[in-house]
C-alpha cells in the first residue's frame, strides 16, 4: 500500500480511503452498529459522512494490513469532535490498538485543545476505552429517544520542554564529560562491552546491532550519522533527547534521526536493537560509517542542510 504508515506495535495507521469504508462497514462490530443506528445512520453512511466531513480521518490496520477500525477528528459549529468505529478485529488486536489509542487521541486533538462526542449508554466497551484515553463523561443526553453520554477529551501538553537543538547538544556533551569524571563511571570500551554485551548480525547491505543493558545504568549514547529504525525488544527505559523525556516500555519501535545523541536511564534490563544500511562488513569500518565522533562531523552538517531544503 502506497499510503504512508505509522507503525503501532504489530499494527499500523494510514490515511483513510473509500476502500477502507467498503471493507469496514459490513463487518462493523455490533455495539458500533447499534450506536450509529441510534444516531439515525447506517454503518456505511456514518463512515462516508466522517470521511467527507472530518479534518483528518485515519484507518487502523491489523498485522496483515487489513482495515480494522476508522477514526477521525473535525469540527461542527466551532467545536471539535472525535470518533472511532471498528470491527471485531479490534478485540483480536486490542493490545496494540489500546496502546496506540491514547497517543493518537492526543495527536488528533492537539490543535483543538479538546474534542467531544457521544457514546451510547449501553456501549460499555467503548466507554471503558474512552476513559483509558482520558475522556471525561459530562452527563446523559437523549438523541432520537436513546440515552447517550456526552464526553470530552482534553489535550494534555507535555510536561517536558523541548530545548533548541544546539543547546541540547552542548548540554549532553557536557553531561557526558561530567559523568566520565565520576569515580563510578565505566569509560573503558572493554568494560562497557562486558557489562552491555553486543550482538551483531548482517543482511543484504544491512547491519543489525543489539545491545543488552542491565538495570540501574545511566547511559549516554554515541552520535548517529544516519536515520535508521530501532526496536526496544525488552525492558523499560527513560530516554532524553532535545524533545524532552519519554519513557519506553517494550515492545516498542521508532526511528532514530541523524545527529541523535540520547541519554538513557535503564529501569529494567533492556534489549535495544538498531538496523543500519551500510556497504561495510567489518565492525571497525561500520562504526566509522554510522557513528560520528562529534557534532562537528561534516556529514551531519550536509545531511541537516538537505533536510532543511526538503522542508522548504
Amino acid at each position: 500500500m502506497a499510503n504512508h504508515k505509522s507503525i503501532e506495535g504489530r499494527s499500523s495507521v494510514v490515511i483513510a480511503t473509500l476502500d477502507h469504508v467498503e471493507y469496514i462497514y459490513p463487518l462493523m462490530r455490533k455495539a458500533d452498529q447499534i450506536e450509529v443506528a441510534c444516531m439515525g445512520k447506517t454503518p456505511k453512511e456514518a463512515l462516508l459522512e466522517a470521511l467527507e466531513e472530518d479534518d483528518a480521518t485515519f484507518t487502523a490496520l491489523d498485522p496483515n494490513d487489513v482495515p480494522m477500525a476508522m477514526f477521525g477528528v473535525g469540527t461542527v459549529e466551532g467545536e471539535a469532535y472525535i470518533w472511532c468505529l471498528g470491527t471485531d478485529a479490534v478485540n483480536d488486536n486490542r493490545y496494540d490498538f489500546i496502546k496506540a489509542s491514547r497517543k493518537w487521541t492526543q495527536l488528533l486533538i492537539k490543535d483543538y485543545g479538546s474534542a467531544f462526542n457521544f457514546v451510547h449508554e449501553d456501549n460499555e466497551v467503548a466507554k471503558k476505552w474512552l476513559k483509558f484515553c482520558g475522556a471525561e463523561m459530562l452527563g446523559e443526553i437523549e438523541i432520537n429517544g436513546y440515552v447517550f453520554n456526552k464526553f470530552v477529551i482534553s489535550y494534555n501538553a507535555p510536561t517536558t520542554v523541548a530545548l533548541p537543538l544546539t543547546e541540547f547538544r552542548e548540554k549532553v556533551v557536557q553531561l557526558e564529560e561530567q559523568l566520565r569524571e565520576n569515580p563510578n563511571a565505566i569509560v573503558e570500551q572493554e568494560d562497557i562491552d562486558r557489562i552491555n554485551p553486543l550482538m551483531h548480525s548482517f543482511g543484504d547491505k544491512l547491519y543489525v546491532r543489539t545491545i543488552k543493558m542491565p538495570a540501574g545504568q545511566l547511559v549516554v549514547s554515541k552520535i548517529h550519522k544516519h536515520t535508521h529504525p530501532y526496536f526496544v525488544m525488552k525492558g523499560d527505559v527513560s530516554v532524553l533527547t532535545e524533545e524532552g523525556v519519554v519513557r519506553i516500555k517494550a515492545p516498542y519501535q521508532g526511528i532514530t534521526k541523524e545527529g541523535t545523541k540520547r541519554v538513557l536511564f535503564i529501569h529494567e534490563e533492556t534489549v535495544w536493537t538498531t538496523v543500519h544500511h551500510t556497504e561495510e562488513t567489518e565492525l571497525d569500518k561500520i562504526e566509522q560509517d554510522i557513528i560520528a565522533t562529534s557534532f562537528d562531523d561534516p556529514q551531519l552538517a550536509l545531511t541537516h542542510t538537505k533536510n532543511l531544503l526538503t522542508e522548504i
